[in-house]
Protein backbone atom coordinates (compact mmCIF):
# COMPACT_ATOMS: atom_id res chain seq x y z
CA UNK A 1 0.00 0.00 0.00
CA UNK A 2 2.91 2.42 0.60
CA UNK A 3 4.68 1.73 -2.00
CA UNK A 4 1.87 2.26 -4.38
CA UNK A 5 0.19 5.13 -2.97
CA UNK A 6 3.96 6.92 -2.76
CA UNK A 7 4.03 6.08 -6.52
CA UNK A 8 1.20 7.69 -7.33
CA UNK A 9 1.75 10.80 -5.65
CA UNK A 10 5.27 10.91 -7.65
CA UNK A 11 4.12 10.46 -10.62
CA UNK A 12 1.80 13.42 -9.81
CA UNK A 13 4.56 15.36 -8.92
CA UNK A 14 5.96 14.37 -12.41
CA UNK A 15 2.77 14.84 -14.27
CA UNK A 16 2.44 19.08 -12.75
CA UNK A 17 6.53 19.08 -14.43
CA UNK A 18 5.23 17.79 -17.52
CA UNK A 19 1.67 19.73 -18.01
CA UNK A 20 2.59 22.65 -16.44
CA UNK A 21 2.84 25.88 -19.03
CA UNK A 22 3.81 28.31 -16.26
CA UNK A 23 7.10 29.08 -15.14
CA UNK A 24 6.32 29.04 -11.79
CA UNK A 25 5.03 25.10 -11.90
CA UNK A 26 8.59 24.71 -10.52
CA UNK A 27 7.88 26.00 -7.15
CA UNK A 28 4.55 24.43 -6.92
CA UNK A 29 5.89 20.98 -7.65
CA UNK A 30 8.93 21.27 -4.85
CA UNK A 31 5.83 22.87 -2.36
CA UNK A 32 3.73 19.25 -3.25
CA UNK A 33 7.10 17.02 -2.94
CA UNK A 34 7.98 18.93 0.80
CA UNK A 35 4.39 18.05 1.81
CA UNK A 36 4.67 14.87 0.21
CA UNK A 37 7.85 14.21 1.92
CA UNK A 38 5.84 15.25 5.52
CA UNK A 39 3.03 12.61 4.75
CA UNK A 40 5.00 10.06 3.69
CA UNK A 41 7.34 10.45 7.20
CA UNK A 42 4.12 9.76 8.95
CA UNK A 43 2.61 6.68 7.22
CA UNK A 44 5.56 5.02 6.94
CA UNK A 45 6.02 6.04 11.04
CA UNK A 46 2.55 4.29 11.70
CA UNK A 47 3.33 1.22 9.12
CA UNK A 48 6.63 0.93 11.89
CA UNK A 49 4.74 1.22 14.92
CA UNK A 50 1.95 -1.68 13.78
CA UNK A 51 4.27 -4.14 12.67
CA UNK A 52 6.65 -3.69 15.60
CA UNK A 53 3.50 -4.00 17.61
CA UNK A 54 2.41 -7.42 15.52
CA UNK A 55 5.58 -8.72 16.67
CA UNK A 56 5.36 -9.06 20.32
CA UNK A 57 1.49 -9.79 20.20
CA UNK A 58 -0.84 -12.10 18.07
CA UNK A 59 -3.77 -10.97 19.49
CA UNK A 60 -5.71 -8.15 16.56
CA UNK A 61 -6.03 -4.84 18.46
CA UNK A 62 -6.64 -1.02 17.66
CA UNK A 63 -4.21 1.39 16.75
CA UNK A 64 -3.08 3.44 19.75
CA UNK A 65 -3.26 7.52 19.80
CA UNK A 66 0.63 8.10 18.25
CA UNK A 67 -0.14 5.62 15.25
CA UNK A 68 -3.29 6.85 14.79
CA UNK A 69 -2.01 10.43 14.46
CA UNK A 70 1.07 9.60 12.43
CA UNK A 71 -1.83 8.42 9.77
CA UNK A 72 -3.83 11.39 10.47
CA UNK A 73 -0.95 13.53 9.56
CA UNK A 74 0.07 10.80 6.56
CA UNK A 75 -3.21 11.06 4.59
CA UNK A 76 -3.98 14.67 6.16
CA UNK A 77 -0.94 16.11 3.98
CA UNK A 78 -3.11 14.75 0.87
CA UNK A 79 -6.83 16.00 1.72
CA UNK A 80 -5.59 18.60 2.48
CA UNK A 81 -6.11 19.26 6.46
CA UNK A 82 -4.99 22.46 7.67
CA UNK A 83 -1.74 23.80 7.82
CA UNK A 84 -1.18 21.77 4.40
CA UNK A 85 -3.34 23.61 2.15
CA UNK A 86 -0.98 25.31 0.46
CA UNK A 87 0.87 22.67 -2.04
CA UNK A 88 -3.15 22.48 -3.29
CA UNK A 89 -3.82 25.76 -4.11
CA UNK A 90 -0.08 25.99 -6.20
CA UNK A 91 -0.72 22.92 -8.02
CA UNK A 92 -4.13 23.30 -9.17
CA UNK A 93 -2.78 26.64 -10.31
CA UNK A 94 -0.36 26.13 -11.62
CA UNK A 95 -1.38 22.80 -13.29
CA UNK A 96 -3.23 21.75 -16.33
CA UNK A 97 -6.72 21.14 -16.50
CA UNK A 98 -6.09 17.29 -16.83
CA UNK A 99 -3.62 17.22 -13.79
CA UNK A 100 -6.20 19.18 -11.35
CA UNK A 101 -9.28 16.80 -12.18
CA UNK A 102 -6.62 14.03 -11.67
CA UNK A 103 -5.67 15.56 -8.21
CA UNK A 104 -8.92 16.71 -6.94
CA UNK A 105 -10.58 13.52 -8.90
CA UNK A 106 -9.18 10.99 -7.31
CA UNK A 107 -5.50 11.87 -5.28
CA UNK A 108 -7.62 13.91 -2.73
CA UNK A 109 -10.07 11.41 -2.19
CA UNK A 110 -7.98 8.31 -1.60
CA UNK A 111 -6.71 10.40 1.31
CA UNK A 112 -10.74 10.77 2.82
CA UNK A 113 -10.51 7.21 2.13
CA UNK A 114 -7.66 6.97 4.50
CA UNK A 115 -8.78 8.60 6.88
CA UNK A 116 -11.99 6.72 7.19
CA UNK A 117 -10.22 3.92 7.87
CA UNK A 118 -7.88 5.37 10.18
CA UNK A 119 -10.65 6.71 12.37
CA UNK A 120 -12.10 3.00 12.38
CA UNK A 121 -9.16 1.83 13.64
CA UNK A 122 -8.34 3.72 16.07
CA UNK A 123 -8.59 3.08 20.03
CA UNK A 124 -8.45 6.50 20.68
CA UNK A 125 -11.66 8.18 20.57
CA UNK A 126 -9.66 11.99 21.02
CA UNK A 127 -8.34 11.36 17.10
CA UNK A 128 -11.47 11.79 15.66
CA UNK A 129 -11.89 15.08 17.66
CA UNK A 130 -8.31 16.25 16.49
CA UNK A 131 -9.29 15.68 12.84
CA UNK A 132 -12.70 17.33 13.14
CA UNK A 133 -10.90 20.01 14.81
CA UNK A 134 -8.06 20.23 12.05
CA UNK A 135 -11.19 20.40 9.46
CA UNK A 136 -13.18 22.99 10.82
CA UNK A 137 -10.01 25.55 11.07
CA UNK A 138 -9.39 24.51 7.16
CA UNK A 139 -13.10 25.62 6.89
CA UNK A 140 -13.11 29.14 8.15
CA UNK A 141 -9.33 29.08 6.80
CA UNK A 142 -10.47 28.46 2.97
CA UNK A 143 -14.04 29.92 3.59
CA UNK A 144 -12.40 33.55 4.90
CA UNK A 145 -10.41 33.76 1.96
CA UNK A 146 -12.45 32.98 -0.88
CA UNK A 147 -14.53 36.37 -1.84
CA UNK A 148 -10.77 37.80 -1.97
CA UNK A 149 -9.90 35.44 -5.09
CA UNK A 150 -9.90 36.57 -8.61
CA UNK A 151 -8.40 33.70 -10.17
CA UNK A 152 -10.99 31.01 -11.24
CA UNK A 153 -8.83 28.24 -10.80
CA UNK A 154 -7.47 28.77 -6.94
CA UNK A 155 -11.40 29.39 -6.43
CA UNK A 156 -11.78 25.91 -7.85
CA UNK A 157 -9.15 24.66 -5.84
CA UNK A 158 -10.53 26.61 -2.86
CA UNK A 159 -13.70 25.25 -2.90
CA UNK A 160 -11.94 21.52 -3.31
CA UNK A 161 -10.39 22.17 0.07
CA UNK A 162 -13.32 23.05 1.75
CA UNK A 163 -15.85 20.74 0.65
CA UNK A 164 -13.18 17.85 1.37
CA UNK A 165 -12.78 19.72 4.92
CA UNK A 166 -16.64 19.35 5.10
CA UNK A 167 -16.33 15.29 4.62
CA UNK A 168 -13.49 14.83 6.79
CA UNK A 169 -15.87 17.01 9.47
CA UNK A 170 -18.84 14.80 9.36
CA UNK A 171 -16.49 11.65 10.02
CA UNK A 172 -14.68 13.30 12.80
CA UNK A 173 -18.27 13.29 14.17
CA UNK A 174 -18.67 9.78 14.05
CA UNK A 175 -21.93 7.62 13.01
CA UNK A 176 -23.39 5.84 9.90
CA UNK A 177 -25.14 9.15 8.69
CA UNK A 178 -22.51 10.99 9.22
CA UNK A 179 -20.32 8.74 7.34
CA UNK A 180 -22.71 8.42 4.06
CA UNK A 181 -22.70 12.44 4.36
CA UNK A 182 -19.20 12.28 3.29
CA UNK A 183 -19.11 9.53 0.58
CA UNK A 184 -21.92 11.52 -1.34
CA UNK A 185 -19.27 14.39 -0.33
CA UNK A 186 -16.97 12.81 -2.27
CA UNK A 187 -19.11 11.66 -5.01
CA UNK A 188 -21.32 14.81 -5.75
CA UNK A 189 -17.28 16.71 -5.85
CA UNK A 190 -15.94 14.38 -8.44
CA UNK A 191 -18.61 15.32 -10.90
CA UNK A 192 -18.92 19.09 -9.86
CA UNK A 193 -15.37 20.05 -9.81
CA UNK A 194 -14.39 17.91 -13.27
CA UNK A 195 -17.06 20.56 -15.01
CA UNK A 196 -15.86 23.23 -13.07
CA UNK A 197 -12.23 22.92 -14.19
CA UNK A 198 -13.67 22.11 -17.84
CA UNK A 199 -15.37 25.58 -17.43
CA UNK A 200 -12.45 27.23 -16.51
CA UNK A 201 -10.45 25.92 -19.71
CA UNK A 202 -12.64 27.25 -22.01
CA UNK A 203 -12.93 30.68 -20.62
CA UNK A 204 -9.14 30.72 -20.27
CA UNK A 205 -8.78 30.08 -23.72
CA UNK A 206 -11.94 32.43 -24.78
CA UNK A 207 -10.49 35.59 -22.66
CA UNK A 208 -6.80 34.51 -22.57
CA UNK A 209 -7.23 34.81 -18.91
CA UNK A 210 -8.59 33.61 -15.82
CA UNK A 211 -8.70 37.00 -14.32
CA UNK A 212 -12.59 37.56 -12.66
CA UNK A 213 -12.96 41.13 -12.64
CA UNK A 214 -11.42 40.79 -16.36
CA UNK A 215 -14.02 38.58 -17.53
CA UNK A 216 -17.03 40.59 -15.99
CA UNK A 217 -19.16 38.13 -14.92
CA UNK A 218 -19.69 34.84 -16.85
CA UNK A 219 -23.36 35.31 -17.28
CA UNK A 220 -23.41 38.60 -19.55
CA UNK A 221 -19.99 37.89 -21.46
CA UNK A 222 -20.25 34.10 -22.09
CA UNK A 223 -24.71 33.28 -21.21
CA UNK A 224 -24.02 30.09 -23.56
CA UNK A 225 -21.20 28.88 -21.26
Amino acid sequence: MFISFEFLLLSAIYMLLLTSKSERSRDAALEMFIWTLIGSAGLLTGLGLIGGASVTSTIPHKWGFVTAICFLLGFGVKVPLWPATSWLLKAHVEASVEFSILLSGFIVKVGVLGLHRTMLLAEEPTINLVAASLAFIGLLDATFRLPAQRDLKRIVALTTVIEMNWAVLALGLGGSQQVSVAAYLCLAHCCTTTTEFFLVEILTKRFNTRDVAYIGGVAMSAPLI
